[in-house]
């Protein structure tokens, strides 16, 4: 009997081990799952945040274009290297013949954007103000391309999608066209590797 006790006592024992161990590993699964549930929603909200900066920015460059358009002087600022956010997407290049070539710069491209003050600008103190809740790890920056081309003489002229112009006649009788810009935008998270990028085109009937 003391014999057939013992065992028993050592079956519920070595039950009680098993029973113990899947416990535990149920308890450290759960643990797991959990601290990778709340790192996924961080990286969620972080990158909502880089979003909204983004978006933010985007509107700021919209405007800026809007305000440059109104102004007349647009075509002061691209192609100036005193402005290197400010760029042609379209430029004459040297090549065979008396024309030229035409070439297309896209500064915006993976692997070619710096995002420094070599091809893009920080948004300022006062436009940043909005933006300073959401604890950002840097300011958005943008850049925006002058796509346009309308002088029929340059090469790039061809180049200039049919779409840029319009048919409609002016109160001077003179036919409208379109000015187009490309935006580009960067917004960063709370995470210096959060990073969302936007783009826009942004066309002004002149």
């Amino acid at each position: 009997m003391k014999t057939n006790r013992s065992l028993m006592q050592g079956s519920a024992l070595i039950i009680s081990l098993v029973m113990l161990v899947i416990l535990t590993l149920l308890g450290i699964s759960g643990i797991k799952s959990s601290t990778l549930e709340i790192r996924m929603a961080a990286n969620a909200e972080d990158r909502n945040r880089a979003f909204q900066a983004a978006e933010y920015a985007l509107k700021v460059a919209e405007a800026k274009v809007s305000e440059m358009v109104s102004n007349g002087n647009y075509a002061t600022y691209f192609g100036n290297k005193a402005y290197p956010w400010y760029y042609k997407t379209l430029t004459i290049s040297s090549g065979g013949g008396n024309g030229g070539d035409c070439s297309t710069s896209l500064p915006w491209l993976t692997g070619v954007a710096t995002w420094d003050n070599s091809d893009s600008i920080a948004l300022t103190s006062a436009e940043n103000a909005p933006l300073k809740q959401l604890g950002l790890s840097q300011v958005p920056r943008y850049m925006i391309g002058y796509d346009s081309e309308v002088d029929e003489t340059s090469p790039c002229y061809a180049d200039v999608s049919p779409e840029g112009y319009s048919n409609s006649i002016g109160s001077a009788g003179e036919p409208l066209h379109v000015e187009r810009f490309t935006i580009t935008v960067i917004g960063y998270g709370a995470q210096p590797n959060t990073r969302v990028r936007l783009q826009a085109t942004f066309n002004a009937l002149l």
